[in-house]
């Protein structure tokens, strides 16, 4: 359960990094675009348009897919967090004790 929730965590904040630089990437290519379209007081034409709006749209989903990995972050942070107070207090889940143990198993076996 542990190394679920911390791989878990792993891949959030990849999924997260990612994430932000896909955004960060189209709305540079969009103020491209828009710079371009509006060089010389030119009206943008409608392919130019249809590229603005195609890349707004990209950037509107990719933040959507950036709040929702950040929330699944928060809540397998939060659960981390659970177990580890849980620890402290000295209550453990079942689950999670088996799950340090073969950790600690697995980390002797690599270290010898």
């Amino acid at each position: 359960m542990v190394m679920y929730i911390l791989v878990l965590t792993a891949l959030c904040v990849f999924q997260i990094s990612e994430l932000l630089t896909d955004v960060e990437r189209l709305k540079q290519a969009l103020n491209g675009l828009s710079q371009l379209a509006y060089a010389g007081n030119a009206a943008p034409n409608k392919r130019q348009m249809q590229h603005i709006d195609t890349l707004q749209a990209q950037i509107k989903s990719l933040q959507q897919q950036l709040a929702d990995a950040e929330s699944q972050h928060r809540e397998v942070v939060s659960i981390y967090r659970t177990h580890l107070l849980s620890a402290a207090q000295g209550h453990m889940d079942e689950d999670v004790q088996a799950a340090l143990l073969q950790i600690i198993r697995m980390r002797q076996e690599f270290v010898c």
